[in-house]
């Protein structure tokens, strides 16, 4: 294999390495906020203490808003799935 091949293929692998990171971090930070926002939506329902009725409201809502997957890469499942079917194709074809 030719010097300049691995050097494309090293830098190749760079990118890819630099894409993951980046989009960690911006996951990373994506939980922050989620986990800020909730804190400060159960202040609110604490506050609303008084009134029952609309704090058991709001506080079903809340929960099921933070119960629902925002990506693709909150489905860890899915993705296990998928990727097993994936294997499983290649080695049909590999067969």
């Amino acid at each position: 294999m030719p010097f300049t091949c691995l050097f494309y293929e090293a830098g190749e692998v760079r990118n890819l390495c630099f894409m993951v990171s980046r989009r960690e971090k911006i996951r990373r930070s994506l939980y922050a906020v989620k986990e800020e926002i909730f804190s400060h939506q159960v202040k609110l329902v604490e506050q609303m203490g008084d009134n029952a009725a609309i704090g058991t409201r709001y506080w079903n809502f809340i929960s099921t808003a933070h119960k629902q997957p925002m990506t693709i890469y909150d489905q860890y499942d899915e993705i296990l799935h998928k990727a097993h079917q994936l294997d499983a194709a290649a080695e049909k074809e590999g067969s």
